[in-house]
């Protein structure tokens, strides 16, 4: 992931300074640029805090997303600037903008009209997301219709340098999430989006993904309905009795499908009565956005572009993964980390569980396929059942290992 990133970064900053060799495309206000070198190796000031505390040392440095109009033409001329990038950032006035720009710095200005900040500093909430807009309807929705009417594969070259933004930004938050909670920590739970959360599946899955968080896991999804849903809904509850799941699983049995009205309503529901739930992620994209995002998933990894999305959620989780029936998306999944630990290609060979038996061995053959191409990397890591504690049982016995490659 972090090479994934850094050549997110690099492309960033290079077709930021393409625009600028694009007349007409956006009004001077819009972007100043200067090239540089240098787009290796640099520090990333995303808060305040981090800016206060480098002072006016900003050699090799990217500061994103950063209010900085209080800081005056003497601030700057007492500053180090080399191989300095500036990505949304505003500042005091234009005189300001010019000497920076003379000093060979970096900068990409804040993109008017857009329903979403692509130099995001952080990952998204849920209130976030749910947060009415002006419009009246809600921010997760306004972004989803905004991507359908400029098109999923807008051939605009500003949106589609905005939306990369704003992707490389997803991917940057999760590196800030794995400075918190190692990767080997977490396991990643995927499955159908169609099942209702009165499907035995739902219980299960949440039940199996609740004993994953008692054992101190970081549960990982796909952020959405269905199997996800319950997945992210048992880790938040993990922090509770058992009968906490239970009352929600009552609660949300109202509105069973994603479909219904109601649906998010029951959600909030939930959360009013169980606030302080587990830390845990989901990683949605605008990509299916008919998909409503689940709420209990804390933080939020929401991409526009939904093959780095799929590479992120199976490559970030090195504590393993467990497949919930589905479709295809999920048999995609299933071979995705079958490839990453046949060649080592992530670091780690992790376990996989295919939670399901007769979905996976009877209903179709995966689990057999799975087995047939697997080699000695991760043969003995494959494990099927239908029950969740078998399923932690075995993660705890089978920790990931360091592959040789």
């Amino acid at each position: 992931m972090r090479r994934r990133s850094f050549l997110t970064k690099t492309a960033c900053l290079g077709l930021g300074t393409a625009l600028t060799n694009l007349s007409g495309l956006l009004s001077s206000q819009q972007v100043f640029a200067a090239t540089s070198d240098s787009t290796g190796g640099l520090t990333t000031l995303r808060f305040p805090r981090e800016f206060e505390r480098v002072g006016a040392n900003l050699e090799e440095t990217v500061v994103k997303g950063l209010d900085l109009s209080h800081l005056d033409l003497g601030f700057w001329k007492n500053a180090q600037i080399e191989a300095t990038y500036f990505l949304g950032c505003t500042f005091k006035n234009r005189e300001v903008e010019n000497y920076l720009q003379e000093k060979s710095a970096f900068l990409l200005r804040p993109f008017d009209g857009l329903a979403y900040e692509p130099y995001r500093s952080a990952l998204y909430t849920p209130d976030e997301l749910m947060a009415k807009t002006a419009s009246g309807v809600i921010r997760d929705e306004l972004i989803y219709r905004n991507y359908l009417a400029k098109g999923k594969l807008s051939t605009d070259l500003v949106e589609a340098l905005t939306r990369r933004i704003h992707d490389f930004s997803m991917d940057d938050g999760l590196e800030q999430l794995t400075t918190d909670i190692s990767s080997t920590d977490m396991v990643c739970i995927t499955g159908g989006f169609f099942q209702p959360r009165t499907d035995p599946w739902f219980r299960k899955t949440a039940k199996m993904a609740r004993l994953l968080g008692i054992e101190n896991k970081f549960v990982v999804t796909g952020g959405g309905p269905g199997i996800m849903e319950a997945a992210n809904l048992g880790a938040y509850l993990s922090e509770y009795d058992e009968s906490a799941l239970d009352t929600a699983l009552g609660i949300l049995a109202k509105a069973p499908e994603w479909t219904d009205q109601n649906w998010l309503d029951r959600s909030l529901e939930v959360l009013e009565m169980f606030p302080n739930g587990r830390r845990n992620l989901g990683i949605p994209t605008w990509f299916y956005g008919f998909e409503p995002t689940n709420l209990f998933a804390t933080d939020i990894a929401k991409y526009f572009d939904n093959n780095i999305r799929e590479g992120v959620l199976m490559s970030i989780a090195k504590g393993g993964a467990v497949f919930a029936p589905g479709s295809a998306g999920a048999r995609q999944e299933i071979f995705m980390v079958a490839t990453q630990n046949h060649f080592g290609s992530t670091g780690y060979i992790y376990p996989m569980v295919l939670f399901g038996k007769k979905h996976y061995q009877v209903d179709t053959h995966v689990f057999q396929l799975l087995q047939e191409v697997a080699n000695e990397n991760y043969r003995d890591l494959i494990y099927g059942t239908d029950d969740p504690a078998a399923v932690v049982r075995f993660i705890r016995h089978h920790p990931p290992r360091r592959s040789t490659k």
